[in-house]
């Protein structure tokens, strides 16, 4: 997706209910997953954070889903919906609520390429991001001893410019933005100024 000259290179969903979010906004399913799907070939994330997640594989994995990632707490066997993750020919990844701590799926992050680590409450857009998530990120990335590949870290909720350096410095790889990108005049110059920054950090890492 681009705006002028800067380009996104995922789009991310974000489905939840009250049940498992605590929130009463409710948001969308999979047939807008599945909308997008016809007009981009941009990889596609859905943040499963539902009651029940297994009940909902399926349906988003046929509108269109390249990766799901679902809360470990809402689901009766986490492992096993990682495999059926899997099995769906989907990637699976695992998120985590700011109240619930690394070492609590510290078990289960060997079985999943990706975390997703909530910068905010759930609920509503433009939270300013708490501030536990940057030991979390770094209580996150040290989980990489012993693994095969590096483990994807993406933080959603609060991130602007003032802070992803020190986001990126911590270990992250990705962000989820909605209000910092679209509050604005130019889209486009947002998402740049972002990329830069995990770019400049990526290069200090060499």
């Amino acid at each position: 997706m681009r705006f002028g000259n800067a380009c996104a290179h995922c789009f991310h969903f974000h489905p939840f209910d009250r049940i498992a979010a605590g929130v009463f906004n409710f948001s969308f399913g999979s047939a807008a997953v599945a909308a997008v799907r016809k007009f981009t070939r941009l990889q596609l994330t859905v943040h499963l954070e539902i009651d029940c997640p297994d009940e909902f594989l399926e349906p988003f994995a046929r509108a269109g889903a390249d990766t799901i990632l679902f809360h470990p707490e809402t689901s009766s066997d986490p492992l096993r919906t990682i495999e059926r993750i899997r099995l769906l020919g989907k990637s699976p990844g695992l998120a985590l609520q700011l109240s619930i701590p690394v070492s609590e799926v510290a078990g289960l992050l060997p079985f999943v390429p990706a975390l997703l680590l909530l910068g905010v409450p759930p609920g509503f857009g433009g939270a300013p991001i708490n501030q536990s998530i940057f030991e979390k990120i770094r209580q996150a990335r040290a989980t990489d001893a012993g693994r095969v590949s590096r483990l994807e870290i993406l933080v959603d909720g609060g991130v602007n410019l003032s802070n992803a350096a020190e986001l990126a410095t911590a270990g992250a790889d990705h962000f989820v933005c909605g209000s910092y990108i679209f509050n604005g005049p130019d889209p486009g110059e947002k998402i740049e100024s972002l990329r830069q920054v995990l770019l400049a950090v990526r290069e200090e890492r060499r």
